[in-house]
């Protein structure tokens, strides 16, 4: 599977569901005290492949196409979602 030779935090040892697909917990920023929700798609110099098999990385691929797709569907509420938030600004991670 091509996905799998890419590297992205859906397909690294250290991720965990955040809201699924888009966005990923990281293990490896949390513990560094760095904000943890990342997206999924992206990735960063200590991305270690996952040994388990991982569908994070194709189904981002596919919502990310949906949305360029159909942008006015995807468009509505982003932001209220349940679960933590990311604060783009400041950096930090709150519930």
């Amino acid at each position: 599977m091509k996905t799998e030779k890419e590297k992205h935090c859906g397909n690294c040892s250290y991720h965990d569901v955040y809201h699924y697909p888009d966005k990923i917990f990281c293990v490896y920023r949390y513990l560094k005290g760095e904000n943890p929700i990342v997206d999924t798609l992206w990735h960063c110099e200590n991305w270690t492949p996952e040994s388990q098999p991982c569908f994070c990385v194709q189904d981002a691929k596919n919502n990310a196409k949906n949305i360029q797709e159909n942008p006015k569907h995807y468009s509505q509420h982003e932001h209220s979602k349940p679960g933590g938030v990311a604060d783009k600004h400041s950096g930090l991670w709150t519930r």
